[in-house]
């Protein structure tokens, strides 16, 4: 858990607050205020998932932590309620839609900061409700090692019928757009150690007589590769597909949210509009949208 928090947050009022923590307690108390700590931090670096109170306050409940250890029952309570405050989804959603034409990197999902972590969660996740006979392959400690991969790469030499019946669906206007969404969805990123990401980085979904197929790559993978490769084909119905179990994921068992998430919600956060969506898995034409910058 600690391992954790420091690769979400190294400001030096958490770190305060730590060593507050761990002055107080002895290691039977750690394990349950670690586990608040890491929340908070996840949580506030997603734009309106967090509402409580702001990091400087922090080194400000260390000091108290400090000067009477008794405090802490009282400080334990107060993070407690605050995690329990209703979360924005709405707006979590808006802000991720927003990725897709951010002024300084519009990548959608490979542009937020906390996807990586994500899905390292999502690794343990699996491990814990899917995979439990399975050995783990990649851990927290393997973080750096580690980068982000595209499953239908930016590059689609190989990918031309699954990235374009997609695209095509767009007018010609709209389709370097359409190619970034369905390229930067939730659903069709996941982690690789570095030595395999730049082996099959651009290969096909199925192996050729000359290529080894990303399917056949992830099958001896992490548990995020191993899941992937259980699918026949990869296109936009796989990375919608996946993108939902993510979000749900994200929402349910990360963020505690109890409602759940509309499909129109799911298509907003995953193809940043629900008339994106619409018209790339062919329900709507585009007559009606505006072009983006």
């Amino acid at each position: 858990l600690l391992k954790k928090i420091y690769l979400l947050e190294t400001r030096k009022e958490f770190k305060i607050f730590i060593c507050a923590l761990l002055k107080a307690l002895n290691e039977k108390y750690l394990q349950d205020d670690f586990k608040i700590l890491e929340q908070i931090i996840f949580r506030m670096n997603i734009p309106h998932a967090w509402t409580g109170r702001d990091i400087r306050t922090f080194a400000t409940l260390a000091r108290d932590l400090y000067a009477n250890s008794n405090k802490i029952n009282e400080i334990r309570d107060e993070l407690k309620q605050e995690l329990q405050k209703e979360i924005d989804i709405v707006g979590i959603i808006e802000q991720f839609s927003n990725l897709f034409t951010y002024q300084r990197g519009n990548i959608g999902y490979h542009r937020w900061g906390g996807l990586k972590y994500l899905l390292f969660e999502y690794e343990e996740y699996l491990h814990n409700n899917k995979f439990s006979q399975d050995a783990q392959k990649i851990f927290i400690n393997n973080y750096k090692q580690t980068a982000i991969e595209h499953i239908m790469p930016k590059t689609t030499t190989y990918w031309e019928n699954e990235a374009n019946d997609f695209i095509n669906l767009f007018n010609e206007e709209y389709k370097y757009f359409a190619k970034n969404i369905i390229i930067n969805s939730l659903g069709n990123l996941t982690i690789l150690k570095d030595s395999k990401n730049s082996s099959v980085s651009n290969n096909p979904w199925a192996s050729t007589s000359t290529l080894i197929g990303k399917k056949e790559r992830y099958s001896s993978g992490s548990f995020n590769e191993i899941q992937i490769s259980q699918e026949k084909v990869w296109d936009k119905n796989t990375i919608f597909k996946r993108g939902k179990d993510l979000c749900k994921f994200l929402f349910k068992e990360k963020l505690g949210v109890k409602t759940d998430l509309t499909e129109e919600l799911l298509e907003k956060a995953l193809f940043y509009s629900v008339d994106y969506y619409k018209i790339g898995f062919n329900i709507i034409d585009d007559n009606n949208i505006k072009k983006e910058d």
